[in-house]
């Protein structure tokens, strides 16, 4: 997998940076679950050249971990930009064949991302 320039930036300063305080970890069940802090995570996909896809998606990228780090630092937007890369390559899971079905059959202007362009 090739992933970019930003998302090897993001992966780069996290592992470099986290001091392993483990802050983020207190409230994070999708951290507790996949990684002993998220240096040592971030420090894995560096190494390994990624994580499982599971890893990625399974953060709720709802923020937490930035408002409670001394550092700032956006685990998140490392995150998603790991799924933006493994999805240019096709689904990276099959639990997304759901998703990507229900795009493309929404008629809802609201609750959907396909442009109505892009429709089929």
């Amino acid at each position: 997998m090739d992933y970019s320039h930003e998302t090897l930036k993001l992966a780069e300063m996290i592992a470099e940076t986290c001091t392993s305080c483990k802050r983020c970890m207190k409230d994070c069940l999708f951290l507790q679950h996949y990684c002993d802090d998220p240096k040592e995570l971030f420090q894995r996909f560096l190494s390994e050249e990624g994580l499982e896809p599971i890893v990625p998606y399974s953060c709720m990228l709802c923020g937490r971990c930035t408002v409670v780090c001394p550092l700032q630092l956006e685990l998140g937007a490392a995150f998603l930009s790991i799924r933006r890369d493994l999805i240019k390559d096709g689904l990276p899971l099959k639990q997304l064949k759901s998703v990507e079905l229900h795009q493309k059959l929404s008629t809802s202007k609201l609750f959907t991302a396909v442009n109505d362009g892009e429709r089929k």
